[in-house]
């Protein structure tokens, strides 16, 4: 039951943390879609990770990453109002360092509700020789598979995914955190957007005289 209890809570975490990011505006379709996604998809990896000889190493990892993975997003949100993509993070990795190891900046409730289900996997760990999971566990995994592709299929069918969202991103960015979280968006930013096309257009060279000497520079046109 513990087993059950914790993919509940993780998920609802999940949800929490990424309406935390969508604040423009609140829908109960999109929330509804988003929590069975989440839901789906939560319980495929846990099952999964639980079929493995070192399922708790791999859960405490798992764990990690994602506190670690949230916090990093929250803290980047907070300090610079904007979203942590995947194009930013490798073309300024010292803006994301700077911001991981601040420790001025200020402890914010998102931050600590990354931690809510904390007590919930620190009783899996201390009860682990007593946590099985049920014979008809087959069973089990096949209804989240089923419903986790059924959303994606007919999401994709209807022409309503991450990808035909992001045609229109800045109306879109909302409406794809609202439904498909924000890894998604930030997987789809990172496919769609082409950022070796971004470039600078250079004038004539300036000479500007100072007391050292002349400085030459290209003016930026754009």
């Amino acid at each position: 039951m513990i087993f059950y209890i914790f993919i509940f809570a993780n998920s609802l975490k999940q949800l929490l943390l990424t309406y935390m990011f969508a604040f423009n505006g609140f829908n109960i379709l999109n929330l509804s879609y988003n929590f069975i996604l989440t839901l789906s998809l939560t319980t495929i990896s846990f099952f999964i990770i639980f079929r493995t000889k070192y399922k708790y190493l791999f859960l405490a990892i798992f764990f990690i990453l994602q506190t670690i993975y949230y916090l990093g997003n929250i803290t980047y949100f907070q300090y610079f109002h904007n979203y942590l993509y995947i194009g930013n993070l490798i073309g300024n990795i010292s803006e994301g360092g700077e911001v991981v190891s601040n420790l001025a900046i200020p402890l914010y409730f998102e931050q600590l509700l990354v931690l809510i289900d904390l007590p919930i996997i620190i009783y899996i760990f201390y009860k682990q020789h007593d946590i099985k999971l049920q014979s008809n566990y087959k069973f089990q995994i096949l209804m989240p598979i089923i419903i986790f592709i059924s959303l994606i299929s007919t999401s994709i069918y209807n022409k309503n995914s991450p990808y035909h969202i992001f045609q229109d991103k800045w109306a879109g960015i909302i409406e794809i955190i609202q439904k498909f979280g924000l890894f998604a968006l930030q997987i789809t930013d990172w496919k769609l957007t082409d950022t070796s096309k971004i470039e600078f257009k250079y004038g004539d060279v300036l000479e500007v005289k100072n007391l050292n000497g002349v400085v030459k520079a290209k003016k930026i046109l754009s």
